[in-house]
């Protein structure tokens, strides 16, 4: 228990001695998932004393009437200068946070100039942050007051007395209207319905129905009895064998799979299940992908990349990052596996930060062969039950975590390696909304407060990275040659502004293009622009068109003719004239892929095209003889095997 609480003081009552425990009462600190600058302190009951600790989510009411799942910080014997609420139930039987974690937190919140919770709200999986949804449920006076109702509040008594609890977005779907909160006051006047909160818990683990042989039948001897059994059912024989195999990559075999691999029935499982030969039992399953397939090992590292490895692991300390310069095609991720596997073989955690999503689909392919199940992955586009599955798992040791920037707020306890890969890359500032952080500055605090070796990596560091290797903040490292000697590519600056060119392209590219078709060789031309023009302005007033949720610049695309919204997907079509002075002269600024592609198509007309972007509704993809010119508005993503 907690330590300074007074002694039972003895109290007479006549002429007998009454020994009286007067234990202080307890309090929490709890960070409430909402814009709030400070923490929230609530009383915590005597039930509660012993089962509240730090890192659990809460039960707590906040505001007028509504329940959050609020995480506990800290646990004292403070009573505040106001009047406190008391905790209403426990979430969690253990900790989902911890304090290394409440620190960065912490430290976020002051940096940044934002609330801690927004920093929790940014943070945890949407299905760890819980609040309460209003729902209904008959009162008192539903019986008697019947017949004072009109149709709509009828319907929703009715639907109440039958269901006996509904929520609200349900009595939207009744009514098929929106506004219902008139008719929900005026029923709760008449005491024909009442309210209350409850937490909706939407995360859920996944379960699935289970196979195994029966156990009489689990020896290799006896299994022979087995086929016996069953040899006259094909069926019946396809799906045992089916179980067998499964059970050698699997230690959950789920009937689902079984059906699927054999080709049978549910049917054919219930007779196995009925003659005895196998079991099915409910079992609670990851929803993270198994890694299956054959392990590879690691190719030798380089005399460069051994000499780098060697200076890393001659560092005093790690209280420096290391920043690792290193040309493109040089090697790097080689480097990045071989510190991994020195994390995990002293049983330490990694987390390798990506700045686009884009770019994981490649690295994951590449690390799994080497990492297998101890590699996990995190962003925005998994869903949100894996999520909760990863950050769950991430609370134990060891683990590899590919991640976005918001792999920074997973709950790590011993980190040893933090890999920012493409430092430099804007990607890693989150501009909106709060907490507006810089995922690579945070990631530097993060491995300080670990004691954990700190790898900023790029072919072309940002200005600020640079500046702190120079001036000694940062440790610097080189790799000054590309993997196997492979030379570099020939880069050639053209001034756009001298000499003649053709539309958008200078007579220069379109020389190189007609040298590679006449080689034989396809060529690639990168515009960061999707559609045809960005802009639609008028050549009078200067209006443009503008999209009516974002309030951004509507682009043109030409295949749909329609003006389009990249942020919302808002569309329109384009208007004829100048809604603000009438015009009829409106002029497109601007070019995107759809311009270029029709410029290259007059210019060599002999050659196939094919644009690459943002596949839109009704448009065609391009298709494998495609050829050899691809006009893409999306981020380069390709790198050499060994960056």
């Amino acid at each position: 228990m907690f330590s300074g609480w007074n002694q039972p003081p003895l109290t007479v009552f006549s002429s007998h001695w009454v020994l009286f425990n007067f234990m202080p009462a307890l309090y929490v600190d709890v960070i409430i998932p909402l814009a709030v600058k400070q923490t929230y302190t609530y009383a915590i009951p005597a039930r509660l004393e012993r089962q509240v600790k730090f890192g659990i989510r809460l039960e707590v009411p906040f505001g007028k009437k509504k329940l959050y799942a609020a995480l506990a910080i800290r646990i004292h014997e403070s009573k505040p200068d106001y009047a406190t609420r008391k905790v209403l139930s426990i979430i969690d039987d253990e900790p989902v946070i911890t304090g290394v974690q409440l620190e960065l937190w912490q430290w976020m919140a002051a940096y940044y100039l934002c609330g801690l919770g927004e920093i929790m709200y940014a943070a945890m999986p949407s299905r760890l942050k819980l609040q309460s949804e209003t729902r209904i449920k008959p009162g008192k006076l539903i019986d008697e007051q019947i017949f004072d109702l009109n149709d709509q509040e009828f319907m929703i008594a009715e639907a109440v007395s039958i269901q006996k609890e509904i929520t609200i977005d349900q009595i939207r779907s009744i009514l098929e209207i929106k506004t219902v909160y008139p008719i929900i006051k005026r029923l709760l006047d008449l005491e024909v319905i009442d309210v209350f909160e409850e937490l909706d818990e939407d995360f859920k683990p996944k379960k699935v129905i289970a196979i195994s042989i029966a156990e009489v039948y689990d020896t290799r001897e006896a299994q022979s009895n087995l086929f016996e059994l069953i040899k006259q059912s094909d069926h019946q024989t396809r799906a045992i064998l089916a179980i067998l195999q499964l059970r050698q990559q699997k230690k959950v075999i789920a009937q689902a799979e079984v059906m699927r691999l054999a080709d049978v029935t549910h049917g054919v499982i219930a007779a196995l299940e009925k003659k005895g030969l196998i079991e099915r039992y409910e079992q609670t399953v990851s929803r993270l992908p198994d890694f299956a397939d054959e392990m590879d090992d690691v190719h030798d590292l380089t005399g460069e990349q051994q000499v780098i490895i060697d200076q890393i692991k001659n560092l005093n300390s790690y209280e420096k990052p290391v920043l690792l310069h290193g040309v493109t095609g040089s090697g790097k991720t080689r480097i990045y596996i071989e510190l991994i596997l020195k994390a995990l073989a002293a049983g330490k955690q990694v987390l390798y930060l990506l700045p686009e999503i884009a770019l994981t689909t490649q690295i994951v392919q590449r690390l799994q062969k080497v990492l297998g199940d101890h590699l996990l992955v995190y962003h925005s586009r998994i869903n949100e039950n894996m999520r909760v599955e990863v950050w769950k798992k991430v609370l134990g040791l060891p683990t590899v975590v590919l991640a976005a920037r918001s792999g920074i707020f997973l709950p790590f306890s011993d980190l040893g390696l933090i890999i920012v890969d493409e430092e430099h890359d804007p990607s890693y500032k989150q501009e909106e909304p709060n907490p507006r952080y810089q995922g690579r500055d945070a990631a530097i605090v993060l491995a300080h407060k670990h004691n954990a070796l700190m790898i900023l990596g790029s072919a072309t560091p940002s200005i600020e990275s640079y500046h702190n290797a120079q001036s000694g903040k940062y440790h610097y490292l080189r790799l000054a040659e590309r993997f196997g000697n492979m030379e570099m590519p020939e880069i050639v600056l053209i001034d756009m502004k001298k000499g003649s060119r053709a539309g958008h392209l200078s007579p220069d590219l379109v020389d190189q293009m007609k040298m590679m078709k006449a080689d034989g060789f396809q060529s690639i031309l990168f515009q960061n622009r999707r559609g045809f023009a960005p802009i639609l302005m008028c050549s009078v007033c200067g209006w443009t068109t503008l999209c009516k949720n974002c309030d951004t610049s509507l682009t043109y695309h030409q295949y749909s003719n329609q003006m389009r919204c990249h942020l919302c997907s808002y569309h329109e079509t384009p208007v004829a004239q100048c809604p603000a002075c009438g015009n009829h002269e409106l002029t497109l600024k601007g070019f995107g892929t759809e311009m270029i592609e029709d410029e290259v198509k007059i210019l060599l007309p002999d050659l196939n095209v094919g644009r690459l972007d943002l596949i839109q509704p009704g448009q065609k993809t391009i298709g494998k003889n495609h050829s050899p010119i691809r006009i893409r508005a999306d981020r380069r993503t390709d790198r050499h095997p060994d960056d």
